[in-house]
C-alpha cells in the first residue's frame, strides 16, 4: 500500500498547534506549580567528578570508529545487490525499494548485471587491497 505524501506546509501546522497547545498548559497553575516543585536540574553532590570518565570517552571513540566499517559494509552489499525485497519469495520487479533502473525483461539478466561499482579507498599506497573492501 503507498503512502500519501503529507506536504511541508501541513506538517508545519501539526507543529505550529502543538507549541500553541504546549504554551498554553505552561500556563495553567497546576503545571506551574509541577515545574516550580521538580525544575529537573539538580546539585552535584561534594566531591563528585566534573564530566565523563576518560574510560568513557574513549569507549565512545571505538564505536564511533567501528560504526563507520558496518556503514561502509552496508553501503558496499547495498551497492553490489541494489534492491530491496520485504517477502521472503519475492521476485525481480516487485522491490519496495531500488537504486538502479527497472529489471529488463532479458533472460539472461543476472543479478551481478546490477552491481555498482563504488570507488577505491585505500588507507595505505600499497597495492594490497584494504580490509573490508572486496576486490
Amino acid at each position: 500500500m503507498v503512502q500519501p505524501v503529507v506536504a511541508a506546509s501541513d506538517r508545519s501546522g501539526s507543529l505550529v498547534a502543538g507549541i500553541a497547545i504546549a504554551k498554553g498548559l505552561r500556563e495553567l497553575p497546576a503545571i506551574q506549580g509541577f515545574v516550580l516543585d521538580y525544575p529537573g536540574t539538580m546539585d552535584l553532590p561534594d566531591g563528585a567528578p566534573v564530566g565523563i570518565p576518560a574510560w568513557l570517552g574513549w569507549q565512545h571513540f571505538l564505536n564511533a570508529f567501528l560504526m563507520i566499517f558496518i556503514i561502509r559494509s552496508g553501503i558496499t552489499v547495498l551497492a553490489d545487490h541494489p534492491r530491496l525485497y520485504w517477502p521472503k519469495h519475492s521476485t525481480p520487479g516487485s522491490e519496495w525499494f531500488r537504486m538502479q533502473k527497472p529489471v529488463p525483461d532479458d533472460p539472461s539478466y543476472t543479478a551481478k548485471a546490477d552491481s555498482i561499482t563504488l570507488p577505491e579507498c585505500r588507507v595505505s599506497r600499497d597495492p594490497v587491497p584494504v580490509v573490508g573492501l572486496a576486490p
